[in-house]
């Protein structure tokens, strides 16, 4: 179904690392690591919905709807806040 393989975080944060101030080196390694990321937090989403909807079947639709994509949206950008403050340090110790 569209909208659930999770291309839009990856969208977010792809664009979010190309108007980053980040070397292209640690860029294309944040943004290789984000992909693998997205991947995990998506499966996770997917799986929790698959036993909410076993458990209580009210629980899918705003876990569907509200919870879950806004979990999602949180957890790309801070992985994308830890990415700049790892290289942020990285880059400034001589």
């Amino acid at each position: 179904m569209n909208g659930c393989e999770g291309i839009e975080a990856l969208f977010l944060l792809l664009s979010a690392f190309l108007v980053a101030p980040l070397p292209w080196r640690a860029r294309f390694l944040s943004l290789f690591g984000g992909l693998f990321f997205v991947f995990l937090i998506n499966q996770a989403r997917i799986l929790l919905l698959f036993y909410a909807y076993r458990a209580n079947r009210d629980w899918f639709d705003p876990l569907h709807s509200l919870v879950l994509p806004l979990v999602v949206v949180l957890s790309v950008c801070v992985y994308f806040y830890g990415c700049l403050y790892l290289t942020s340090n990285r880059c400034q110790t001589p």
